[in-house]
């Protein structure tokens, strides 16, 4: 899915809960990345120009993106520029602050939605659910009437 929006469209936002692999998933595309949560230069860069997190090869990974909501009208405004297919990608586990105001995107950005995946599809063998008042322990003696 991720690959088939990278072809169509100038950018792709993953959107999931934290965990879920958004991440992983962009980097097997991704040709270099800004981590924007952990990369201390980042807000710098940002607020200087945020044209500047754009600077590497592309597919660009911008993890994170919601740390630094004036990357999204800097990536629409450069999809636009450039004119080509699969420019950058941006992973969000979080909705940015109501105050950021940002363009919807359309017709620039693709939406992959990822969610976890369920015991059956992660291929790890179920194990029965024990209800905390199964266990011999907590029981109480039961007593026969004579």
């Amino acid at each position: 899915m991720l690959n088939s929006q990278m072809r169509a469209m100038g950018a792709v936002l993953i959107e999931g809960v934290k965990g879920c692999g958004k991440t992983a998933t962009a980097r097997q595309v991704a040709a270099s990345e800004v981590l924007l949560d952990s990369d201390p230069n980042a807000e710098r860069r940002a607020a200087l120009d945020p044209r500047l997190l754009l600077d590497g090869d592309t597919p660009r990974l911008l993890d994170e993106w919601q740390c630094v909501p004036r990357i999204w009208d800097t990536v629409r405004r450069t999809v636009d520029d450039r004119g080509l297919r699969g420019q950058s990608i941006l992973t969000s586990s979080a909705t940015p602050r109501d105050d950021a105001q940002r363009h919807s995107g359309a017709g620039r950005f693709g939406v992959v939605r990822m969610r976890t995946m369920t015991l059956t599809e992660n291929r790890r063998p179920r194990r029965p659910c024990r209800s905390p008042t199964s266990s011999t322990e907590s029981r109480p003696s039961q007593r026969t009437a004579h």
